[in-house]
């Protein structure tokens, strides 16, 4: 019962907060939905803003292939390889099992060459070890969070990139670590269980694939057709690096932001 009220008493705060301040930032349009259909229904949502978050498209930029070695790929032995890249926190807001049924079901294909890389932390990452240890798998690597220096080199490891997000977080959480692999120019499958920011991004941007939560025969053939066509790996990633250009690079948000802050302080004076 305590535990109950508390999050009754914290729901009604939320609410209450949000129908009575001047401005409320939110990071994406079903974010913005969710609060008019469930805490503003049908009141004024004016107050409203998105703006996205983003990444530094001056420090995270496109690896330019042979022309420009990525030291970290011969640093963890990773030369020859097909890499799948899941980049930033593994945590209880993302799913995984997918990923490493698929992992298996390629392994399993004989697909030797293509290589899983898990870069980061975070409390779901003990569980991915276990499994992979359980099952024998030699196809999936971990390596911990690289400085802020190097994102250019760890993102630009991947041939293609993984976000996931799970069942029912949709219109709560946009992972962030999608900015980043759009500036890397790299092609993006998201694991998702349904409609999200991430599923709109990838569309828009026409720069990559969605697969279902469980679908991991579908997310194994993805990875394939990625893995047989080098040239969609890179028309989409450019895409997506174009996309980011347009919608998420740092300077847009920040002018967003001042703005917001400008009207609030007009309207005081």
């Amino acid at each position: 019962l305590g535990d109950v009220y508390k999050r009754q008493v914290l729901e009604s705060l939320s609410k209450l907060i949000i129908r009575r301040m001047d401005r409320v930032v939110v990071v994406g349009e079903f974010m913005k939905r969710k609060i008019k259909r469930d805490i503003l229904q049908g009141m004024d949502s004016e107050h409203i803003i998105t703006i996205h978050n983003w990444a530094d498209g001056e420090k995270i930029k496109v690896m330019r292939g042979e022309k420009e070695k990525n030291f970290l790929k011969e640093e963890w032995g990773l030369e020859g390889k097909f890499i799948v890249s899941y980049s930033g926190n593994i945590g209880d807001l993302h799913e995984f099992d997918t990923i490493i049924s698929a992992a298996e079901d390629l392994e399993e294909q004989g697909w030797k060459s293509i290589c899983f890389v898990f870069i980061g932390e975070g409390i779901k990452k003990g569980y991915i070890e276990r499994k992979v240890k359980e099952k024998g798998l030699n196809n999936i690597l971990f390596f911990t969070f690289q400085p802020r220096e190097v994102l250019k080199y760890s993102l630009g490891l991947a041939d293609v990139s993984l976000v996931t997000l799970e069942k029912g977080f949709e219109g709560m959480v946009v992972p962030s670590k999608i900015y980043g692999i759009l500036a890397s120019g790299k092609p993006v499958i998201a694991v998702v269980g349904g409609e999200s920011e991430i599923t709109e991004i990838i569309r828009k941007g026409r720069c990559g694939e969605v697969v279902k939560i469980g679908d991991c025969k579908g997310l194994s053939e993805k990875i394939i057709n990625y893995y047989s066509n080098h040239k969609k790996c890179y028309q989409e990633g450019m895409s997506g690096r174009k996309y980011f250009e347009e919608n998420y690079d740092r300077k847009i948000a920040t002018e967003k932001y001042i703005k917001v802050i400008e009207e609030i302080l007009g309207s005081l004076f």
